[in-house]
């Protein structure tokens, strides 16, 4: 939109959009007027042309545009006057604003401005808002407000202390117990809790207990740690035997906050736990075949037969702990009828491991009365003992032992372990 083609006087351009401007020229070519604008949205458009201050003007103006649009010419413009009117018009001028502005109107308008200013005034206002603002300042006031605020806020304040454990899941297995350890808020501050068991017979819950320090509980060296945040924490503790009731309790440091728990909370934690069965009785030496010969046994024998494979040995995995613990061989036809002590027997007739005694393995052998007796037989250990002694330990599984008369051939070998060598290109096996 130019007249720079064609005009005469200082010619003056505005272009709007519903009343508001969008640009406006005054000196584009020399003083004609020259308006280049990209439109973005559909609309009503005004382009006003008129003279600059108070002199005439004339001129022809081109439009072009890269669209199809249409025109409508009309003649709007008022009379401008060198002096003002004491009346205002009912419509501004086009003419381009002073550029000094007015002196402000000594009171204000009646409604504020739909919009905000874009720059914040260089002093605040004497007088709050009555409304707060809708987002929180970045920072907090450097100084508190005179007055608490109306509402308590949903949680309250935590102090930075050391977690405490408010509760604990124990899964109890033979020799171990799993504790799941659960947090109070202060979980905020990353930690370790730390979890010991002590026998029942050192400690008592109610008004006897003989922990007197969290270093009791710590010195074990069962822990883990957690990261902030985080509701629960698992320790697990071995080395516990089976059957046993044990006094479980629990505590939490924390370097975060340089704090750990006191001793009451420590016992606050306690928790009786018993661990389950079993101790195992088990098999070291288990022979698949015994010669009813039992002249073959004789250490006097000249036979090269080594004869320590052919005795039954096994061992407990923890000794009793408050009544001696009775083995027993059961030897059954492959029928399930027991077998005669006058046909088969076993040597010694049974094992007997008294109160905490050290000595943990056991023997035994098979002897025949007959060396023509040939069967296979079945085996089991039974064992006995008073109280909860017997159900705190488990036998083995019953196996088959083939009793060899003196016209039975010999088995052939059965692998009962293979392994590679180091290289992987030798093999060995056990027989």
């Amino acid at each position: 939109m130019s007249n720079c083609a064609s005009y005469t006087g200082d010619t003056y351009f505005t272009f709007a959009l519903n009343g508001v401007v969008l640009s406006s020229n005054d000196d584009a070519c020399s003083v004609g007027s020259s308006i280049s604008y990209s439109i973005t949205q559909c609309g009503t458009y005004e382009l006003r042309e008129g003279c600059f201050s108070s002199s005439a003007c004339t001129g022809t103006t081109y439009i072009s545009s890269t669209e199809s649009i249409v025109f409508t010419a009309y003649t709007d413009a008022p009379i401008v006057t060198a002096t003002p009117t004491v009346v205002p018009t009912p419509a501004p001028s086009y003419m381009q604003p002073s550029s000094m502005p007015t002196h402000p109107s000594s009171l204000p308008t009646c409604q504020p401005s739909s919009q905000p200013s874009t720059q914040p005034s260089s002093l605040p206002s004497t007088q709050p808002s009555m409304q707060p603002t809708l987002q929180p300042s970045q920072q907090p006031f450097s100084v508190p407000s005179g007055l608490p605020s109306q509402q308590p806020s949903s949680a309250p304040s935590v102090q930075a202390a050391a977690a405490k454990v408010i509760s604990m899941n124990i899964t109890a297995r033979s020799s171990q117990l799993r504790v799941v350890a659960y947090l109070d808020e202060n979980k905020r501050y990353s930690g370790t809790v730390y979890c010991a068991a002590f026998r029942n017979e050192t400690v008592y819950f109610g008004d006897k207990i003989t922990i007197t320090s969290v270093g009791q509980v710590s010195s074990p060296g069962y822990s883990a740690s957690f990261a902030p945040y985080e509701a629960s924490v698992t320790v697990t503790i071995s080395g516990l035997s089976a059957v046993t009731t044990y006094g479980v309790f629990c505590f939490v440091s924390s370097s975060a906050v340089d704090d750990e728990n006191s001793l009451s909370d420590v016992l606050a934690t306690g928790t009786a736990v018993t661990t389950a069965c079993c101790n195992l009785v088990a098999y070291t030496n288990q022979p698949r075949f015994i010669y009813s010969d039992s002249s073959r046994y004789s250490t006097s024998s000249s036979s090269s037969i080594d004869t320590t494979k052919f005795t039954f040995t096994f061992s407990l995995a923890a000794s009793p702990k408050s009544a001696a613990l009775i083995v027993t061989p059961k030897l059954t036809f492959s029928n399930g009828t027991a077998i005669p002590s006058s046909i088969l027997q076993a040597s010694p007739a049974s094992v007997t491991f008294s109160k905490q005694t050290s000595q943990l393995t056991g023997s035994f052998k098979l002897l025949a009365s007959s060396i023509s007796f040939g069967e296979t037989v079945k085996l089991d250990l039974s064992l006995n003992g008073s109280g909860v002694i017997a159900s705190s330990f488990a036998s083995p599984s019953a196996v088959t032992v083939q009793m060899l008369s003196s016209v039975s051939s010999v088995p052939a070998p059965g692998f009962t372990q293979t392994w590679f060598g180091d290289a992987s290109k030798d093999m060995y096996f056990d027989v």
